[in-house]
């Protein structure tokens, strides 16, 4: 039985990490191809250039690595900062933004928790404990 949940447990991270990588990989790509307009926009909100750069690239970078399965916690900490940081600077303009966020955001915050799961190409680590513990 714990095989059958640990098995289950993975399939929800990889598609976790396959849905949260992708809006990323698809923000950082269009932040990345559009840099002379996400320049002014940042600009707009008082975020220095080098941040700007430093978001548009990472975002796209952390999208590939958690579609891949590398570094999770890593880009998922950098997503959920990058989340946070937007929903603060945005709020207030954009209120209907806040529940896609949050859930951007507690997605990031499991993936940290528990890591890429079985399904994940991260060699970089020593043995994967579990996801679920044994009952």
């Amino acid at each position: 039985m714990n095989k059958i949940i640990n098995v289950r447990a993975d399939i929800a991270l990889l598609v976790t990490r396959l849905l949260i990588g992708g809006i990323f990989i698809n923000a950082g790509w269009m932040k990345v191809t559009n840099m002379e307009m996400i320049l002014g926009f940042f600009g707009a909100l008082g975020i220095p250039t080098f941040l700007t750069y430093i978001v548009a690239y990472g975002e796209l970078i952390a999208g590939i690595l958690l579609v891949l399965g590398l570094f999770t916690r890593y880009a998922s900490l950098f997503v959920a900062v990058v989340i946070i940081v937007a929903t603060f600077l945005t709020f207030k303009n954009a209120p209907d933004t806040l529940a896609g966020h949050l859930a951007i955001i507690a997605a990031a915050v499991a993936l940290i928790g528990t890591g890429a799961g079985k399904f994940a190409l991260n060699k970089f680590k020593k043995a994967q404990a579990p996801v679920t513990p044994a009952i």
